[in-house]
């Protein structure tokens, strides 16, 4: 039922961020993103949301990277076709890709994704927000691992500017 599957969806959630139970909220989130798949289809907002759950559960304690990449690439293909491309989730979903690239060591496709995640942050009007700070700082990380100082430090005195103008 899809009041069940909802509910579900938002006790995934609690599990992996609120009590770090990331075998349950990765065995619910998995079984709550089919389940909306069955009732709501492949392609709905909220399956979406619940696919973008389960990655989280595979990503955040780590180790299954390599698992996770292709879900990512799947739900930013489905987020842009769905919601377009300058929507929030969307924009999010460029970086968790660009996350989850960084942690196999593919950084020069990461810092592809940051830049896109960025600069789409910021012309969708999101620029001012915390999640464009988070973005840059991102995006120098990446700079930084592959040794350039430099554009690093560039990106760091922007995410400086932008924090001026959050708080």
């Amino acid at each position: 039922h899809l009041d069940t599957l909802t509910a579900q969806a938002a006790l995934a959630e609690e599990l992996l961020l609120g009590a770090r139970k990331f075998e349950e909220g990765e065995a619910l989130s998995r079984e709550t993103w089919h389940g909306l798949k069955q009732q709501l289809g492949p392609d709905h907002r909220d399956t979406l949301d619940a696919m973008s759950t389960y990655c989280a559960a595979l990503a955040i304690p780590g180790g299954r990277e390599q698992e996770v990449e292709p879900l990512e690439r799947e739900l930013l293909a489905k987020r842009e076709q769905v919601n377009g491309p300058n929507d929030f989730n969307t924009i999010d979903a460029i970086g968790n890709l660009a996350y989850i690239l960084a942690t196999q060591g593919k950084l020069a496709e990461a810092e592809k994704y940051g830049r896109q995640e960025l600069t789409r942050f910021q012309s969708a009007g999101f620029g001012d927000k915390r999640n464009a700070l988070y973005s840059a700082n991102n995006l120098a990380l990446y700079r930084m691992l592959q040794g350039d100082a430099a554009e690093a430090q560039k990106l760091l005195e922007e995410k400086y500017k932008i924090a001026v103008n959050v708080w």
